[in-house]
């Protein structure tokens, strides 16, 4: 018996989505291995968590980045990672936004198992139902520690001196107009000390520049060492230096520490074979007895050591008055 031609169309329509589902299921498989595959396989920490942030699936390089195994950190909240680094208001804000808008991205300080913070780049999103209820949360994250690394880096050479690595010209006139306003509110005053190698040019011509830079970083570590923590010694250029004193009762404190710097400058040192005896001379401004302004106290100093110059050198002198 024949069967109707309808039953054939029939069958080539069950046929035909036979094919259609099939086609499907391996497309729906191959998603899902490749899902797989960049989950497991990607150098970026990725976190899934559920509706109530309990974390749910972690890949493997967000085990690493932690120093946690995957087994101890399933079940727990990501504040367990949390550095100390911010406070609640932080917290509070990225809830906000991720609620607001479904995402959040950020540098946030995380901490690993071994206690370590380190930064991290992070993008979270919120997955929502059809309905608009959140039922995931995702994760990315980065360690942006070897950037921050580089970060700090360059800005320390910004406001450094590459040879001495003491503060820079920019650094210390910043740090002199702090200086002087925390003078202001105290009521006390500021010794700026501006020192000036005497013969350095001849140094250079008759040993090189190679010697004179090891002399510089000599001197640096000298006048370093004659002053207190809390005050600041800088390289402006070439071989002159700035020195700032704060918190001074009286002009013999700023004297005291020019002595001193001077008796300790002038030991010699061996470099490079050559034995060199350092020399300098100082010139002493004080805040608010010479100058009202960081640029004018500078001057002030500046016009001391010249007079200093001018007293036969490796002395120095207060401005408008002569020193030893």
């Amino acid at each position: 018996m024949s069967l109707p031609a309808s039953f054939g169309i029939v069958l080539a329509v069950l046929a035909l989505l036979a094919l259609c589902c099939c086609a499907w299921t391996r497309r729906q498989l191959w998603r899902i291995r490749l899902t797989s595959l960049v989950f497991n396989h990607t150098d970026l920490g990725i976190i899934v968590a559920d509706d109530h942030a309990n974390i749910v699936a972690v890949n493997p390089a967000y085990c690493r980045m932690t120093g946690y195994t995957a087994a101890e950190i399933l079940g727990r909240n990501p504040r367990m990672h949390q550095s100390g680094r911010h406070d609640a208001v932080f917290y509070r804000e990225l809830w906000r936004s991720l609620k607001a808008t479904g995402q959040w991205q950020g540098e946030i300080w995380n901490r690993r198992k071994n206690g370590d913070a380190y930064p991290v780049w992070q993008n979270i999103s919120a997955v929502r139902d059809r309905h608009g209820h959140i039922v995931r949360y995702v994760a990315v994250a980065s360690d942006i520690t070897p950037v921050k690394a580089v970060q700090e880096r360059l800005d320390h050479l910004s406001h450094h001196d590459a040879l001495t690595d003491l503060p820079n010209r920019l650094h210390f006139m910043a740090a002199l107009e702090h200086a002087l306003a925390h003078a202001d509110r105290r009521r006390s005053s500021v010794a700026l000390l501006f020192v000036d190698l005497d013969h350095f040019k001849a140094i250079n011509d008759s040993f090189g520049h190679a010697t004179g830079d090891r002399l510089l970083i000599e001197v640096a570590r000298r006048l370093r060492r004659t002053v207190r923590s809390e005050d600041l010694v800088a390289r402006l250029a070439g071989d002159e230096f700035v020195v700032t004193l704060e918190n001074l009762r009286s002009h013999d404190e700023a004297a005291q520490v020019a002595r001193k710097m001077l008796e300790d400058l002038k030991t010699p040192v061996h470099i490079d074979g050559h034995l060199i005896t350092p020399a300098a001379s100082i010139g002493v401004a004080l805040y608010p007895a010479d100058a009202r302004t960081a640029a004018s106290l500078m001057k002030a100093a500046d016009e001391a050591m010249y007079q200093a110059k001018r007293l036969g050198r490796h002395t120095f002198a207060f401005r408008g008055a002569p020193g030893e």
